[in-house]
């Protein structure tokens, strides 16, 4: 890698009495508004860490925020998490440097070439997004009396920009989204969205969900296994655990366009079955159903959110894939009408 650069600071700042012996960027590490390294020592212990550099105008809020997490979860989450090294969120760059959490990515033990399978077969994903649904059970075991958004604290608690959880998703989530230009009406869409229905996402009452940390980005490639444990927390909040459900199965069921409507009901009950599985082993608060109270409904509605994701990220993927341009946006177009009315649709009932 060059010699120079915010990288390079960072590495200095971090690490100033180790001696480097080589650098490197780990795959799938390439998100907008971060530099993440693997930074491997000549020296001491550990052997190798990995670097966050915080390259957005955000970076000082996320990086303070992820490492607050980290040290939270060690003390009351139920999965495990890596161990800070060295945090920088006012440095120049903000940084977060981490020890390398055991295991591998669920990411890894997927079938295929040495860059991973593009296009897994649903045997092969079955058992990891059973694994996926339980990691998301032992982040939701760090269990919170009230939602919000993190702006700091320590292992012994969080502090929080308190807020009831449907403002914390339109103000912090939907609203901020970027958008590409074609669909710049899509975030304010679901923002209104979730002011219909703020009264049904309530939280911490007999018949809904109660508070936990919610992970936020949950994915194949940020949780790991044996043990099993979740890495990337910078976008973490205090809400409904039913938000990261449909997030995950969103990004690691719905955005695999090659899985069939069958195959995609199949993964989505192996989520599920984990999230029973993780649910049970650490008593959280759920239905008759082994999922948080409210379920069907809440992720309805939550469903409009999530695929801000495939919004947000439209003119990455389409000029890629095979389909004209132009359909793709009529698809993008038809499938949010198709999440908001469904969201319309159900009533907010317990499952």
């Amino acid at each position: 890698m060059s010699d120079d650069g915010p990288a390079t600071a960072a590495i200095e700042v971090a690490f100033p009495d180790r001696r480097v012996a080589s650098v490197e960027r780990p795959s799938g590490s390439d998100y907008p508004g971060n530099e993440v390294l693997r930074v491997a020592f000549a020296d001491g212990e550990p052997a190798a860490a990995y670097l966050k550099v915080a390259t957005a105008d955000d970076g000082s809020e996320r990086i303070a925020r992820e490492a607050v997490l980290f040290r939270y979860l060690d003390a009351h989450g139920a999965v495990t998490v890596p161990t800070v090294i060295a945090v920088g969120p006012a440095a120049d760059p903000p940084h977060l440097a981490t020890a390398p959490l055991p295991g591998t990515r669920l990411f890894d033990d997927l079938a295929g070439d040495e860059n991973g399978a593009a296009d897994p077969d649903p045997d092969s994903l079955r058992p990891l997004l059973c694994r996926l649904g339980r990691a998301l059970a032992g982040v939701h075991a760090a269990r919170l009396d009230r939602a919000g958004w993190i702006r700091g604290g320590d292992a012994d608690g969080l502090d929080l920009a308190v807020d009831p959880w449907p403002t914390v998703l339109r103000e912090r989530v939907v609203e901020p989204h970027p958008a590409p230009d074609r669909f710049a009406d899509v975030p304010g869409r679901a923002a209104d969205l979730i002011a219909e229905g703020a009264a049904a996402l309530e939280l911490s009452s007999d018949d809904r969900p109660e508070p936990t940390v919610v992970h936020g980005d949950c994915h194949l490639q940020n949780v790991h296994d044996d043990p099993l444990g979740v890495v990337d927390l910078e976008s973490a909040k205090a809400g409904d655990p039913v938000y990261d459900l449909a997030y995950t199965e969103d990004l690691a069921i719905d955005g695999r366009p090659e899985l069939t409507a069958a195959e995609r009901d199949d993964l989505r009950a192996a989520l599920r079955d984990g999230y029973r599985t993780g649910a049970d082993a650490h008593d959280l608060p759920v239905a008759a159903s082994g999922l948080p109270p409210g379920y069907e409904h809440r992720r309805a509605t939550y469903r409009s959110v999530t695929f801000l994701v495939t919004v947000a990220t439209f003119e990455r993927w389409a000029p890629e894939a095979d389909e004209p341009v132009d359909d793709l946006t009529e698809w993008v177009r038809e499938e949010f009408d198709r999440r908001v009315a469904a969201a319309r649709s159900t009533s907010p009932s317990p499952v």
